[in-house]
C-alpha cells in the first residue's frame, strides 16, 4: 500500500491537490520531520515528501500520541486553519477541520466553464 501512495503522490506532484489521510507513520514527528529512517516506509514517504515539495499542514496531535491523520499540498497557502475538533465517535482519531484558500469566478461556474 505504502509504495501505491508514493507512486500515487510522484505522479500528481506537478498538479494542485490536497491530499488527507490517516497515513499511519507513527514514527514521524511532524514538527522536526528528519530522515534518520533510510529505507524504512517512513524514510521513503518523507523523501516523497521533500521530492515533491510538499506541505504537510496537521501540526497536532490526531490520537492520542502521534499526528498520523495529515493533509499535504504543493502550495503551501492552499490550506489554512487545521483545527482539532476532539475525538471522533468512538475512534481513537480526532476530527479534524481546515480551510482551502481558493478563490473562483462565480460567473463562470454558473455558465459551466
Amino acid at each position: 500500500m505504502h509504495e501505491k501512495l508514493r507512486e500515487l503522490v510522484y505522479e500528481v506532484a506537478e498538479q494542485n491537490f490536497i491530499l488527507m489521510g490517516d497515513f499511519n507513520y507513527r514514527n514521524i514527528d511532524w514538527k522536526h520531520p528528519c530522515n534518520n529512517g533510510g529505507g524504512t516506509e517512513e524514510g521513503k514517504f518523507l523523501d516523497c515528501v521533500e521530492d515533491c515539495m510538499l506541505t504537510q499542514h496537521v501540526h497536532c496531535l490526531t490520537t492520542q500520541q502521534s499526528t498520523l491523520d495529515l493533509v499535504f499540498t504543493r502550495e503551501p497557502d492552499l490550506v489554512s486553519e487545521v483545527q482539532d475538533l476532539g475525538p471522533f465517535d468512538s475512534s481513537d482519531h480526532h476530527l479534524l477541520t481546515w480551510v482551502i484558500n481558493r478563490s473562483y469566478d462565480a460567473d463562470r461556474v454558473k455558465k459551466g466553464l
